[in-house]
């Protein structure tokens, strides 16, 4: 089998195989791609893809920026229980500027009404915040930056005013 791919060049790198070569014949010896699905399906082994790769779907691939303020707090409230994946600069922050909002505005309404909101707007926030982290390429652990006495928001603003990353392994760039 080694052999029959001999000379084949995979489609990201261009690395040409050699009849040498020890990784499996699905996979690129140099960057890892799967390049031979077809090998694999035909031998009933189940493709495996290399730690780099992230699996996407046809939701996430066909995924673009939000393109105003209102698409951009749906998308956000949309996606309130999904940590992966990816939110635009101007996606989180028009989420936090509505956030900002509607708290004040309830609250002269009725302090209770305020905090039933704050809890319900909690964890879009979160997940929000969590995929801005991924699309300046951090995982989303480092939220709990934001803990640290003092400093911690600050980083987090910090972060959180980073432009895009660029695809990245959370992601295509959006």
């Amino acid at each position: 089998m080694a052999e029959a791919l001999a000379g084949k060049a995979c489609p990201k790198c261009g690395y040409k195989r050699t009849a040498t070569e020890s990784a499996p014949d699905w996979q690129c010896p140099k960057c890892g791609v799967a390049y031979a699905k077809a090998t694999a399906a035909a031998t009933g082994q189940p493709l495996a893809r290399p730690a780099s790769a992230q699996p996407t779907t046809a939701a996430a691939a066909a995924r673009s920026a939000p393109s105003g303020p209102v698409e951009a707090v749906l998308a956000a409230l949309k996606g309130y229980v999904n940590f992966s994946g990816r939110a635009t600069r101007a996606e989180y922050w028009w989420f936090i500027l509505f956030w900002f909002l509607a708290i004040a505005a309830i609250a002269f309404i009725s302090e209770t009404l305020a905090g039933i909101v704050v809890l319900v707007l909690l964890l879009p926030n979160l997940t929000v915040s969590i995929r801005r982290l991924h699309d300046i390429g951090k995982s989303g652990w480092w939220y709990l930056i934001g803990f640290l006495p003092l400093v911690g928001p600050f980083i987090l603003l910090y972060l959180f005013v980073q432009p895009s990353d660029g695809d990245n392994p959370y992601g295509a760039a959006a």
